[in-house]
This record gives C-alpha cells, sequence and structure tokens, in this order.
C-alpha cells in the first residue's frame, strides 16, 4: 500500500505544481488530456487506483478549468466518473 501512497502523493505532486500557484494553461490541458484518455478505461484497470483517486485529480483540474472549452471538458470527465462511481456502489448482477 505504500507504493500506492507514494504513487498518488507524485501524481498529486504533479497535478497541483507548487502549492499555492495557479496551475499553468499547458499542465491543465495535459491532464485533461491525460484524464481523457484513462478515465474510459478505468473499469478495466480492475482497480488499479480506487475512484476516490480519480475524483481528487479531477477535483484539482475542477478548480484550475477557466476556459469554457476546458469546462465543459472537465464537466463530460464528471458525468463519466460519476457513472462510474454509481457503478461501483450498485454493480450489475
Amino acid at each position: 500500500m505504500q507504493g500506492h501512497t507514494r504513487t498518488h502523493r507524485r501524481a498529486k505532486t504533479l497535478l497541483m505544481g507548487v502549492p499555492g500557484e495557479a496551475m499553468n494553461h499547458h499542465q491543465l490541458e495535459k491532464d485533461i488530456e491525460h484524464l481523457e484518455h484513462l478515465l474510459p478505461r478505468i473499469a478495466a484497470l480492475d482497480g488499479a487506483l480506487p475512484l476516490s483517486y480519480w475524483r481528487s485529480r479531477l477535483a484539482s483540474v475542477t478548480v484550475a478549468a477557466r476556459v469554457p472549452s476546458q469546462v465543459s471538458r472537465v464537466k463530460r470527465l464528471n458525468d463519466a466518473l460519476l457513472a462510474l462511481e454509481a457503478r461501483e456502489k450498485d454493480p450489475a448482477p
């Protein structure tokens, strides 16, 4: 579990950048693209990282998104993650 914590901390540091500073536009774009690439594949990863990890990543991007196109992309990501969370709570028989 320690490896997971270290990975989570490193990913959070990369995403958040320097504490107290806004995420720059290029980093934000990279993070949104990364989430767009991975969220559809999360179910296939069989819980490699918990959904709470992805929720935290998405929350960081949500706060930083300012441009309308970024906001709409983040909203779609949020909808996809909500669907995954709902499926985890109530798995199909």
